[in-house]
């Protein structure tokens, strides 16, 4: 499928992952090129290695999913204009 090269200066926030920002980081650059600011974050509580967590995930063991919503909420409020947050949007 061809995909548009576009400008824009939208905010991008990558809801889809798991844990970790890293899930994003080779996606990161190319959004970036394409012109947009892309604002990948850690669930709460994720701030180091995912290797650390897997062999020990004490930091995420009482973790709900309303603290996960709660922490992107909070993220995406802070922006001056809403983010695009749908992948497909991204690969327009």
């Amino acid at each position: 499928m061809h995909r548009k090269e576009r400008a824009s200066s939208a905010d991008a926030v990558p809801l889809r992952g798991w844990f970790t920002a890293r899930s994003w980081e080779h996606w990161v650059t190319r959004y970036e090129s394409r012109g947009y600011n892309v604002i990948a974050c850690s669930w709460p509580h994720v701030d180091g290695d995912i290797d650390a967590l897997r062999r020990d995930p004490s930091a995420i063991t009482g973790l709900r999913v309303s603290e996960i919503v709660d922490h992107y909420v909070e993220i995406i409020s802070a922006l001056a204009t809403p983010p695009i947050s749908n992948n497909r949007e991204l690969c327009e």
